[in-house]
């Protein structure tokens, strides 16, 4: 998923309202995985259980690092956009 930024739409402040959505939904993710592995290893044993949960937990972890890596990168992005534009007023 990739997550927009100011510089490629007209609205200001968007990210305040999805960035802790996202979150919000990996957290979730994992805690519905954890929840799954606690309970094949307490009550049921069926190896789907515990490949699932092992699943949503791996895609939880993955999602939230690529979610910051891309609000990382999308932030030097907007640094460098806004630094060649103070040079550009400057000349």
């Amino acid at each position: 998923m990739d997550v927009v930024w100011g510089e490629t739409s007209g609205v200001d402040g968007q990210l305040w309202v999805l960035c802790p959505i996202l979150f919000v939904m990996q957290g979730f993710e994992a805690y519905v995985g954890l929840l799954l592995l606690k309970t094949a290893f307490v009550v049921v044993t069926e190896w789907q259980v515990i490949c699932c949960g092992i699943l949503l937990v791996l895609m939880a972890v993955g999602n939230f690092i690529n979610t910051i890596q891309t609000l990382m990168t999308k932030s030097r992005f907007k640094a460098k956009m806004k630094r060649s534009k103070s040079k550009a007023e400057l000349d």
